[in-house]
């Protein structure tokens, strides 16, 4: 709840929020029950401690890798391209779909690009799954961790979400203003 995203907790929360557990856990009950040296308690904390932050770090694995594999890939990706670009920078998407948005866009522009697109183009990353992912991608819904691109009528970028779940996607906004 403090990193205030209550889907995915903040693995930096998580680890002090562990550190903090088993410091107050494991000091009070050394120190006050069972009387060990506080050498030995100090040692223990370190070592839980140090294995608490290698699980963290191995459990964000996935995370780090596809944010690292998206930067990478979809560096290129920009409003504006063709299909014939976006097949030539990407490759073939996983999902191709029809044209209703799976992306909300707040304010007025949601339903200017419902209308706008002509269909959307989903590209799956490896990364923590949702409870529903495999059932939403079903749908055409991008899961997290997921690319998502949206094309004009035109056949033309005209917006997108390179890393759904953690970042907002971009719109042509002179598009929307034409139209």
């Amino acid at each position: 709840m403090a990193s205030g995203n209550f889907d995915v907790p903040s693995i930096r929360v998580f680890i002090v929020a562990g550190f903090a557990q088993w410091f107050i856990l494991l000091f009070f009950l050394s120190r006050l029950i069972l009387k060990v040296s506080l050498k030995f308690v100090l040692i223990f904390i370190i070592t839980v401690s140090f294995l608490i932050g290698v699980a963290g770090w191995w459990v964000s694995g996935p995370q780090r890798l596809s944010k690292s594999a998206q930067t990478t890939r979809f560096k290129e990706l920009k409003l504006g391209l063709g299909k014939e670009e976006a097949l030539h920078y990407f490759g073939p998407p996983n999902l191709e779909c029809s044209k209703e948005s799976g992306t909300y866009f707040p304010g007025p522009y949601n339903e200017q690009i419902n209308r706008l697109t002509a269909n959307r183009w989903v590209y799956f990353h490896e990364g923590l799954n949702t409870v529903y992912e495999d059932e939403d991608r079903s749908k055409c819904l991008p899961g997290k961790w997921d690319t998502e691109i949206g094309f004009g009528h035109d056949g033309k970028i005209l917006w997108f979400n390179r890393i759904v779940g953690t970042t907002g996607p971009e719109i042509d906004t002179t598009k929307l203003n034409n139209n």
